[in-house]
């Protein structure tokens, strides 16, 4: 089995990585990179639907309208299944979000996306309701977090306390999520005491 992802965001990203990369990597498929950035502009070769047994649009991939149109174009000429995934609900970012302009702009392409989508896939019961209002066909699909990262992190803190050396609490997010850290301060805080 292949998948060909399309996605503006970095390879690496945790948005690729987190709900596509990684789970069908996991489940022993191939995925084949759809476009990349090369410095100055996206590069998306549509082409490598042929490739592929299933094609994904990720997020606010659909902004850039003509690759997407083409990519849809080629995937029905294939006969291939048309996935597009969202994690988050970018259709309803408040003003003062850090990516509200960056979303804005891409709300109707999105929502093209999602209504011309064979299935749609998200990661909680909530965003699903809120998509089928545009397709019925939602699949809710939660985030796939690597237990072999995990199980490092846990060896890593049972030498710790094996050796007295402090706790040390990570946290890991975008210029989006600062305002999750103003929901989980009083925690810290207390912690901390």
């Amino acid at each position: 089995m292949r998948v060909v992802l399309y996605t503006l965001d970095e390879w690496e990203h945790v948005c690729p990585v987190v709900r596509v990369i990684n789970p069908v990597k996991r489940n022993g498929f191939e995925v084949i990179r759809g476009c990349r950035w090369d410095g100055y502009r996206w590069v998306c070769s549509p082409e490598e639907v042929a490739k592929a047994d299933v094609v994904v649009v990720q997020r606010d991939f659909p902004r850039l309208v003509e690759f997407y149109n083409e990519v849809v174009e080629v995937t029905r000429a294939n006969r291939k299944p048309l996935i597009y995934e969202i994690d988050d609900l970018l259709l309803e970012l408040p003003p003062r979000h850090p990516d509200f302009e960056r979303y804005r702009s891409a709300r109707f392409p999105m929502l093209k996306a999602i209504i011309e989508a064979d299935v749609v896939t998200c990661p909680s019961p909530v965003l699903a309701e809120y998509l089928k209002a545009f397709n019925e066909r939602v699949v809710v699909l939660p985030n796939y977090l690597d237990e072999q990262v995990w199980q490092k992190a846990l060896e890593k803190k049972q030498r710790r306390e094996q050796d007295g050396s402090p706790v040390i609490i990570g946290y890991m997010g975008g210029h989006s999520h600062v305002l999750d850290l103003e929901w989980i301060k009083p925690v810290l805080v207390d912690v901390l005491r």
